[in-house]
């Protein structure tokens, strides 16, 4: 036989060493189950950290009616074909790596209406191609950044909502993150902060995501995480594009705060359309400058103000 294929669920981990999944059949399968998949790579009992306990997918992993788990060591790479797909409606896709996770550009991860969550402990996530239909979608890059690839216009997280959380940046000044949500929130804490182009309307607002965890024993748990408003928690900048109407709102979380830079970093909210800040939305800087623009109209609701301090200017 050529792949792993059941008509229930699969799990397989390694006990300490890497795990490369490849197409044995010119299918395009590596793995396909019925059920829930469960991928894992361990590193028990090493002497000292090699930095080897990846996984690897180099062609595609599926189920038709379960979730999908993934969890490495140290890094997951998806490679060219490496994609990941659920069929069922609403099922999930949980993706976890002790390092870092690299998608190459051709690379996707596709549900059926369900959640999508990535997370990398200690390394960079960075995205292909995420398509989470009217679910939602978490990046959480603990101490690394969310980078996108070198793919313009293109869009890299296609969900109702998407929750970015990086330790340091997300995008780059040269490199925006390319996203087509409803909803967004996130949080950068590094030195760049954050850069980020929606094709069309975008609202600023809470957003929560919850997977469902697969176990070795094909039980699940739920994982969830949950955010609001736009943050940048160090020096970083806060730069947003939005296609069509940027709506900015506190989030629920009666902070009065939706866009906020700690220190001397700047905002930049630009809408092709109009730029709305919904009641006690404030817009903050420490010490850096804000520019809003809008091609249509900007309204600023009753309690929205946009503040900043030291040389900064508006």
């Amino acid at each position: 036989r050529h792949d792993l294929v059941s008509d229930g669920y699969i799990v397989l981990t390694t006990i300490n060493g890497s795990l490369t999944l490849n197409d044995g059949d010119s299918d395009t399968f590596a793995v396909t189950a019925a059920s829930d998949i469960l991928l894992v790579t361990g590193e028990a009992n090493e002497p000292s950290e090699d930095n080897a306990d990846d996984l690897v997918l180099n062609a595609t992993v599926r189920s038709t009616t379960g979730n999908i788990s993934l969890a490495a060591a140290d890094n997951v790479t998806q490679n060219a074909a490496g994609h990941l797909v659920t069929v069922a409606a609403g099922r999930t896709i949980d993706v976890l790596a002790g390092s870092a996770i690299a998608m190459n550009l051709t690379a996707t991860t596709t549900t059926n209406n369900g959640a999508i969550r990535y997370e990398a402990a200690t390394g960079n996530i960075t995205v292909g191609t995420l398509n989470a239909g009217a679910a939602n979608v978490a990046l959480i890059a603990t101490v690394g950044s969310i980078l996108d690839l070198d793919d313009a216009y293109t869009a890299d997280v296609n969900a109702n909502a998407l929750l970015l959380i990086a330790g340091t940046d997300i995008g780059t000044a040269l490199n925006h993150l390319e996203i087509n949500v409803a909803t967004l929130a996130a949080r950068a804490g590094g030195a760049n902060g954050m850069f980020i182009d929606e094709a069309l309307t975008l609202r600023i607002d809470a957003v929560t995501v919850a997977i469902d965890r697969v176990a070795a024993d094909n039980t699940t748990s739920a994982v969830s995480n949950s955010l609001t408003d736009l943050n940048a928690t160090a020096a970083g900048s806060i730069v947003v594009t939005v296609g069509g109407t940027l709506t900015v709102s506190d989030g629920g979380d009666t902070s009065g705060i939706a866009v906020q830079v700690a220190t001397t970093g700047n905002i930049r909210l630009q809408a092709i359309g109009d730029l709305v800040f919904e009641t006690n939305a404030d817009v903050i800087s420490g010490t850096g400058h804000i520019t809003l623009l809008a091609a249509n109209d900007i309204t600023i609701n009753a309690g929205a103000d946009v503040t900043t301090g030291g040389t900064g200017t508006i």
